[in-house]
């Protein structure tokens, strides 16, 4: 299938990419975001899905490649910037209650709504094969500035089809989830 994306499809791309440099790497980020190393992180999951459908994300998913980088900086969140964690949000099924705060076994969620993903660590290619739908596959390398989307990606972002990746990743009530913000089955 063809990558080439019309002059519409290129525009939305853009502003999506532009969105996530400005969330990551902004005039104006957190203190604590500085103490990240962004060099061995990608942005993935629904939140390049939501941009592209010109939606605000419900959170932003950020992977680390390599576990040794991820577990300092989030020995640094929760040592030094606990304050900037986001309060429990009850809708997360699986949660450990660390002091109200958005500290799972999955992921640690901070009050801008990045979440860094602490259950699967690795290169894009290796973690994204984990992913249950098509729609959450596109990544965006933050420190090269690049957004990685195929023609197949884009198409069930934007019409909001819920394509298999892995059928032994779904689980029911992602499935719902998605269904709820207007998904439909392919």
């Amino acid at each position: 299938m063809s990558n080439d994306f019309s002059h519409e499809e290129v525009e939305r791309i853009l502003t999506a990419k532009v969105h996530l440099r400005q969330k990551f790497t902004g005039s104006v980020i957190p203190t604590w975001l500085t103490f990240a190393p962004l060099d061995q992180m990608f942005v993935t999951g629904g939140a390049i899905a939501s941009l592209l459908q010109l939606e605000d994300p419900n959170d932003y998913d950020v992977y680390c490649k390599n576990k040794i980088d991820l577990f300092s900086f989030v020995d640094i969140l929760t040592r030094d910037f606990k304050e900037n964690v986001a309060d429990i949000n009850q809708m997360y099924r699986e949660f450990v209650d660390q002091d109200g705060k958005m500290i799972t076994e999955n992921a640690i969620t901070m009050d801008n709504k990045i979440s860094f993903i602490r259950v699967s660590v690795g290169e894009p290619k290796d973690v994204r094969k984990t992913f249950d739908y098509t729609h959450c596959l596109p990544y965006y390398d933050i420190v090269q500035n690049k957004l990685y989307i195929s023609r197949e990606q884009y198409g069930a972002c934007v019409s909001k089809v819920l394509v298999v990746n892995n059928a032994s990743m779904i689980k029911r009530y992602r499935e719902e989830k998605f269904l709820e913000r207007g998904y439909i089955k392919c």
